[in-house]
């Protein structure tokens, strides 16, 4: 009820008007009542002066006023109290300020670039899908450090932690099979290259995305090893197994024997903590970044002050002039007598 009564009356580019203590205003209601009070008691009064001389008696009477002089001086003494209870209904001019702050995540994309990505079950094949895909979960990921990694044969770095997701985004684009050997599949060393660059952050939480279609057949990290240092380092590992069951690729065109390694990409994402998806297109690709969007949601405290000025010394200021005003009439211009 009392964040009612403190609304803003009145909003403008330099700031609101308002009363910290607006309840204290329906004491204003009453004064209509103590007008008409004070009018009868005015009437009723005796005389200030009980046994003046004639002269001054009829100069004096002129000055008076009469019914006039009395409504005056009711009004006066009203206005007194109604500025009265407005400063104590604490007026105020400012403004409420808000500030934000955002603890981001930190995000390491590990995705894998061997050839077999070129399949065409996605549109118009997996590794394009997965690029345009990853940038849409990249511009939506405000405030959060993100990096990139693909691997092949062997793990690059393509991007470090950063906010600049402009940069990112534009080497999300630029890859191509041709960055590194893509013969085979390195997933241990991809998910070990991620993991050590993640740890050169000092975020509270660390995550890595690792995107694959095949299984690990080379380099000399065994992925279930880069999951356990992943655990212990407290980074949740969210592992995407892309590609339709048809869908395995072979560099004679044949279909190949390395499949898709759905067991290990699902026991290295439950020792971490995260969750093993499968994309058999690229609208459920979609779908699985947007899910992971919504599981890891970056912390936003915000926090509200009020910069009011107390304009309650002006409203009492005004109040103590009229009072002297009206002190001043009752005792000359309108001061009764007989």
């Amino acid at each position: 009820m009392s964040e009612w009564f403190r609304q803003p009356l009145l909003k403008t580019a330099a700031g609101e008007f308002r009363f910290a203590d607006g309840y204290v205003l329906l004491a204003l209601l009453l004064l209509p009542l103590l007008y008409y009070a004070i009018l009868w008691f005015e009437r009723h009064r005796s005389s200030t002066v009980r046994f003046p001389m004639t002269p001054v008696v009829r100069r004096v009477a002129g000055m008076a006023g009469g019914e006039a002089a009395r409504r005056l001086v009711a009004f006066l003494r009203v206005l007194v109290l109604a500025l009265a209870v407005l400063a104590l209904a604490r007026p105020q001019f400012g403004r409420v300020e808000r500030q934000a702050f955002t603890e981001g995540i930190d995000i390491m994309l590990v995705m894998d670039v061997s050839l077999s990505m070129r399949t065409t079950d996605f549109i118009p094949n997996r590794l394009e899908a997965a690029k345009a895909v990853v940038r849409d979960f990249v511009a939506g990921r405000v405030g959060d450090r993100i990096g990139l990694v693909i691997f092949g044969s062997e793990p690059a770095v393509l991007v470090p932690l950063t906010l600049d997701h402009g940069v990112l985004q534009s080497f999300i684009e630029r890859i191509q099979f041709n960055l590194v050997d893509g013969n085979s599949t390195a997933i241990g060393n991809g998910l070990a290259t991620g993991l050590k660059k993640i740890l050169e952050s000092d975020g509270k939480s660390r995550i890595i995305i690792l995107l694959t279609d095949g299984e690990n057949n080379a380099g000399n990290v065994d992925p279930m090893v880069a999951a356990e240092a992943a655990r212990a380092s407290k980074v949740r590992v969210y592992t995407i197994g892309v590609g339709s069951e048809a869908g395995r690729w072979s560099p004679l065109g044949g279909v190949s024997e390395a499949g898709l390694d759905e067991a290990s990409l699902k026991a290295i994402a439950e020792l971490t903590g995260g969750l093993y998806f499968r994309a058999t297109d690229k609208e459920k690709l979609a779908q699985i970044y947007a899910q992971i969007d919504k599981l890891e949601k970056s912390r936003v405290e915000a926090t509200q002050f009020d910069n009011f000025n107390e304009l309650a010394p002006a409203f009492l200021a005004a109040a103590l002039l009229l009072l002297g005003v009206e002190t001043l009439l009752r005792s000359t211009r309108f001061l009764k007598i007989p």
